[in-house]
């Protein structure tokens, strides 16, 4: 899908990022979260509430921001959205500040082709 189709079918705010990676020889960016699926248009009760989301960014023309595994808990999402045609994650880091004065990291990521695997 596209960018604006991924921007309009995903929601990622309170999701937690487990992992992201850039690869500039392959021009991909993945980055897996511990989805909200709970906070997404469509959730019936009785399913699932969270679980593991890869996200696989392919065509990268430029990423910009963190790279980094094993953040459990301490790297939140605070939004996602579209800015000046890059996918754009404001993510709050309680690992460096805790939590009382946690840090924040912008990545933005541009692509023209992004792929979604449900690993619940």
């Amino acid at each position: 899908m596209d960018i604006k189709e991924f921007d309009e079918k995903y929601y990622f705010h309170d999701s937690l990022v487990n992992s992201i990676a850039y690869d500039d020889k392959d021009k991909t960016a993945t980055i897996v979260f511990d989805f909200c699926y709970w906070m997404q248009q469509g959730f019936e009760k009785g399913e699932q509430e969270n679980g593991l989301l890869k996200v696989t960014f392919k065509n990268v023309e430029e990423f910009d921001g963190i790279q980094g595994t094993d953040k459990g808990d301490w790297w939140s999402v605070l939004d996602g959205d579209i800015k000046d045609g890059k996918y754009h994650l404001l993510i709050e880091d309680m690992e460096k500040g805790g939590v009382e004065n946690p840090e924040y990291h912008d990545i933005y990521i541009k692509s023209d082709n992004v792929e979604v695997e449900d690993l619940r």
